[in-house]
């Protein structure tokens, strides 16, 4: 998707340099993650921290236990804020126990219109 992480680098302390899948990149700094009263409390010891590494889309920490949405690390890195409209378009076929959604987004000051389609599969009937 538009903002997955392609790349990452760790610059310092908790700073990540992030290149996303639409050409933007920029410094995202995570130093408020780390807690001791949150999920995140690993992210207290710098080490551990550094060793993130970039799996679908985002980054993530240990055997996948810790990641952050890749929405969350675009809009932190490039400060750009990600819009959800609330226009949803809802097709169902007839005679179908499917369903697609189409969701639209904008980011300011980007000219081109996003939009995410999602396929619902019902499980049958008894």
């Amino acid at each position: 998707m538009f903002f997955d992480v392609k790349s990452a680098k760790h610059i310092e302390g908790y700073r990540i340099e992030l290149n996303f899948e639409d050409g933007s990149s920029g410094v995202v700094n995570l130093s408020d993650y780390a807690s001791p009263n949150n999920v995140f409390k690993l992210f207290l010891d710098i080490e551990y921290f550094k060793k993130f590494r970039v799996e679908f889309g985002t980054l993530i920490w240990g055997d996948g236990e810790e990641d952050i949405a890749p929405e969350t690390l675009y809009t932190k890195a490039t400060g750009k804020k990600i819009i959800y409209t609330s226009e949803k378009n809802s097709v169902q076929p007839q005679n179908s126990l499917s369903r697609y959604d189409t969701f639209s987004f904008a980011i300011p000051g980007c000219d081109t219109q996003l939009a995410a389609s999602v396929h619902f599969q019902s499980a049958a009937a008894d």
